[in-house]
């Protein structure tokens, strides 16, 4: 019996110090059993299913200044030293290092450290917003900025407005401009162009479902990532016949693991990267509908990469239905 679980199965006995019972994996999948470390419990899926809590015991380890290691050696008292080494690994290497190197010096003119202060070559389309016939122009008031954001807007706006790539205007338009920051702490400006697509004639081009773009990476080995400082994915020749700038530190190049669209990519092997697990792990307690709503939302996009995830979510999914009173089980925990 295991907390409010009975069953059988086979045991070996064995001498152990610390515990008294230790459930193998083979005992786990034959229960499906699932951790659930953010709320410190267990649920067992098969014959009845049911939670069962889990107790952490506390330990008495704690971190000791070189001062007290050493007179704790003197007193032969048990200690323990861990360290932590770091390694940069080239993955690529041998012939494959050398195409790379040669690549990138290739087409070093791409990957500037700063985009030229121009406006590209003229293209052989000119774009334009086509607009839902009878809509009229919209202008949005800006939106209320920190002292530091009103500072690095009128920056950009000095750069890109003295390299031409903007210019003055009495236009009957006006968007709103707010800032998000980068992952080394920058600022990236962007326009609010919400009101705009709403009375935009719409594109209807299909765009790839991300699943599939994953299964075609079945048999590769080597990945590489370009990310561009401005504008879509495109090739290195494609980026110099169109004067499209990438940005060289948040490229990959022949890597054998990568982090794309959430997911970490390896050779035959896809997984969620572990960000985007941990908001999930971290949801606070849903308390009504529309809570379970959204939660079920992120974790439903996962679903591929969860076995049994239909039946481990059906506490939950039940709670959707109209004839459901809200009522958050332990199960659905």
């Amino acid at each position: 019996m295991v907390g409010p679980f009975e069953g059988k199965t086979n045991l070996s006995i064995v001498v152990m110090d610390d515990f008294k019972l230790i459930l193998e994996l083979e005992f786990l999948q034959d229960t499906r059993t699932v951790i659930l470390p953010h709320v410190d419990s267990l649920m067992m899926l098969r014959a009845n299913p049911c939670i069962i809590p889990t107790l952490a015991g506390r330990t008495g380890a704690k971190n000791l200044s070189a001062m007290q290691f050493e007179k704790r050696h003197k007193r032969n008292e048990p200690s323990y030293l861990c360290t932590l080494r770091f390694e940069e690994i080239e993955q690529a290497s041998g012939p494959i290092l050398g195409v790379i190197k040669k690549l990138l010096k290739e087409f070093e003119d791409v990957m500037p450290d700063e985009l030229p202060r121009k406006l590209p070559s003229k293209r052989a389309v000119d774009h334009e917003i086509e607009l839902v016939p009878g809509t009229k122009p919209l202008a949005r008031a800006p939106y209320k900025m920190s002292q530091p954001e009103l500072v690095e807007l009128r920056k950009q706006l000095k750069e890109i407005l003295e390299s031409g790539i903007i210019e003055p205007t009495k236009s009957s338009y006006g968007a709103s401009v707010l800032f998000q920051k980068k992952a080394d702490g920058s600022l990236r400006m962007c326009c609010d162009y919400q009101a705009l697509n709403k009375i935009t004639v719409k594109n209807k081009y299909p765009i790839p479902l991300v699943a599939d773009c994953f299964d075609r990476l079945s048999r590769a080995k080597y990945f590489t990532k370009i990310d561009l400082r401005s504008g879509y994915w495109q090739v290195l020749t494609r980026l110099r016949e169109h004067e499209l700038y990438a940005k060289v530190s948040k490229c990959s190049f022949a890597q054998e693991t990568i982090s794309f669209l959430g997911h970490i990519v390896e050779r035959g092997r896809i997984r969620i990267d572990p960000k985007k697990v941990q908001a999930i792990e971290e949801w606070r307690p849903l308390s009504n509908v529309h809570d379970l709503r959204s939660f079920l939302g992120l974790a439903n996009y996962y679903r591929r990469f969860v076995k049994g995830h239909s039946e481990i979510a059906r506490p939950m999914t039940d709670l959707l239905k109209k004839t459901e009173t809200w009522d958050w089980t332990p199960n659905a925990k």
